[in-house]
């Protein structure tokens, strides 16, 4: 209602993308998204999600693609009129999240996880179960830590906290004097979005079986690699044209770009 395209979760304190965000996009990004108004077109398994309610899998209001619908959508919005004909926002209610929770695997009291430590049951970001020097994949299988597919988790990770670094450098410098970054914090928070499904992809190496029996890679939407490109073409129209390489410096937020920059092409590599 305010036009916003994020705003801080109070509970959490996490930055949750609002409709608008998402219709801006114009895809369905398939992570879930509370406020995701494709109905979750892009989510795997994302069927009967909705236990006590109407999740976002259920209720849709535009489809995942339709430029024009979603334009006209966007324009309600900024219009003040989009929520005009709606009782609620689709949102996800406490009961289903405590649905989706009880339904989780379950291990041992404090033996890390979700099972929690042993001074909390909340959570915890440990699980032990890497101690003797393997680690689980997506896929359930276990490998040496020193394998390929964890050094290149790894790197993503790093990658992602880097571009944090730059959001967190942002955030605190915007509103100072004439500095305006424009839609840069949230491009920054989408691209460590989709380094989290980057990440995602690279835990599961294995081909996924169909129902008809054949198999298929799971593949990374090359519409994010699109929406990427555009975003650097509208930043590089407003500057002089590029005729040589430039140092890896400037502001500080700059110069850690430069260093997000060369972990993204380790990343690649």
């Amino acid at each position: 209602l305010e036009k916003r395209k994020s705003y801080t979760d109070p509970p959490t304190g996490f930055t949750v993308f609002t409709e608008l965000a998402h219709l801006k996009r114009g895809v369905c990004c398939g992570n879930m998204c509370r406020h995701c108004p494709y109905g979750w077109a892009n989510v795997r398994g994302a069927e009967g999600t909705g236990v006590n309610g109407p999740s976002p899998a259920q209720v849709r209001a535009v489809r995942s693609g339709d430029v024009v619908q979603t334009g006209r959508l966007v324009r309600r919005i900024m219009d003040g009129t989009y929520y005009d004909d709606e009782d609620s926002l689709d949102v996800e209610t406490s009961e289903s999240n405590s649905s989706r929770e009880q339904q989780l695997p379950t291990a041992a009291k404090g033996s890390g996880g979700r099972a929690g430590g042993t001074l909390t049951s909340k959570n915890v970001p440990y699980t032990r179960s890497g101690d003797m020097g393997v680690s689980q994949l997506f896929t359930g299988e276990r490998r040496s830590k020193d394998d390929i597919l964890f050094e290149a988790m790894g790197t993503v990770d790093e990658l992602c906290s880097t571009v944090g670094v730059v959001y967190a450098l942002i955030i605190e410098t915007s509103g100072e004097g004439d500095v305006n970054f424009g839609e840069l914090p949230l491009q920054l928070l989408d691209v460590m979005s989709r380094l989290f499904d980057v990440g995602s992809h690279i835990a599961r190496p294995t081909l996924s079986t169909l129902p008809s029996g054949k198999s298929k890679k799971e593949r990374f939407n090359a519409q994010h690699v699109d929406i990427l490109e555009q975003w650097i073409d509208n930043m590089t129209e407003q500057l002089p044209e590029l005729t040589s390489f430039i140092l890896p410096t400037g502001g500080v937020a700059s110069a850690q770009l430069h260093l997000a920059r060369t972990v993204c092409r380790r990343a690649e590599r």
